[in-house]
């Protein structure tokens, strides 16, 4: 009971964060096992307010790039590891990070920073793929250091 009082909670807040997206995609990143790079575009162009919610992932990731949030990869469809995943969250919403990722700028110190803020579990490898779940739960939180930091 508890868990599902949590999920339900979890899902308002995060339906709420996300304003109006449209429930279809909600739907289909919550089922996947292992999330990909046009999924998670999607939903960061769109809190971002770069797109409207009836954009596709094809013009969420070249909004990304041209925002110089991220690079669309080779495969855009091959699932997500946690530390690009990382790199997309940091530099859409945390934006400043540690010596390390401030020098490189890369995945790997964008995973460890995400993980050292508490948004990323210590259990987690930087080549792990992750799941909808998890990306939407990682998501909701950068979103609210982001706005608590008087963003939007």
């Amino acid at each position: 009971m508890k868990k599902t009082t949590f999920f339900a909670f979890f899902m308002l807040f995060f339906a709420v964060s996300l304003y109006s997206q449209s429930a279809d995609s909600v739907t289909k990143i919550l089922e996947s096992q292992q999330v990909n790079y046009a999924q998670v575009s999607y939903f960061v162009a769109v809190h971002l307010e770069l797109l409207p919610d009836g954009a596709n992932e094809q013009q969420a990731m070249n909004v990304l790039t041209l925002a110089n949030i991220s690079d669309i990869p080779e495969n855009p469809y091959k699932p997500l590891t946690y530390k690009k995943f990382s790199q997309m969250c940091m530099n859409a919403w945390i934006k400043k990070g540690g010596l390390m990722y401030s020098i490189t700028k890369s995945p790997r110190y964008a995973f460890r920073e995400m993980q050292s803020l508490g948004l990323i579990s210590l259990q987690k490898y930087p080549n792990q793929y992750l799941s909808g779940k998890e990306a939407l739960n990682v998501m909701s939180k950068c979103i609210k250091i982001y706005e608590s930091r008087g963003n939007k």
